[in-house]
């Protein structure tokens, strides 16, 4: 679900990456095969969207991350995909262009 006004075309280009703040994180329930799963609202810089998104059932890289360090405005360069509700996120690195995946 998008929460605020945005350009649809920018919004369905899912090969752009984009960069935005985090407000939000919240564990979803895990997948039938018991991977975890979560939600991420993030705050877009370029227009000032506001995304809910996911992150995809039994992705890998999920168990990477410090889900909670993400929270209070940090800055990350993500991508977009899905073509329907929910969109889901791919988390590639923070506001420095540090892996964040490597670095927690």
């Amino acid at each position: 679900m998008i929460l605020g006004t945005l350009d649809r075309k920018y919004v369905e280009n899912s090969n752009e990456i984009h960069k935005g703040s985090v407000q939000s994180v919240k564990r979803l329930p895990n997948s039938v095969n018991g991977n975890p799963r979560y939600e991420v609202i993030v705050r877009d810089l370029y227009n000032g969207g506001l995304y809910e998104l996911t992150t995809k059932r039994d992705e890998g890289w999920v168990y990477a991350i410090n889900w909670h360090n993400l929270v209070g405005g940090r800055q990350i360069h993500y991508t977009i995909s899905g073509n329907r509700y929910p969109k889901y996120i791919t988390i590639l690195f923070d506001e420095n262009g540090n892996d964040i995946i490597t670095q927690i």
